[in-house]
């Protein structure tokens, strides 16, 4: 039984951990989009996508034959 309660105080100390973490941080985010941020993710996206593509057919003919 306590070794039960234990593992639920180690729990309990991760989430107050997160729950500090996200206080100090919401204060400094800003409301609303991020343009710029998003229009670059986008472009590394699509690159990456890309890439695992061409690397998906590269396999893919390898082994096919």
């Amino acid at each position: 039984m306590s070794d039960t309660v234990i593992r639920v105080e180690n729990l309990g100390k991760k989430y107050t951990k997160l729950a500090d973490l996200i206080a100090e941080w919401w204060e400094k985010l800003k409301p609303g989009s991020n343009y710029e941020e998003e229009t670059l993710a986008q472009a590394r996206n699509r690159e990456e996508v890309k890439a695992f593509g061409y690397r998906f057919l590269e396999i893919a003919r390898t082994e096919a034959f």
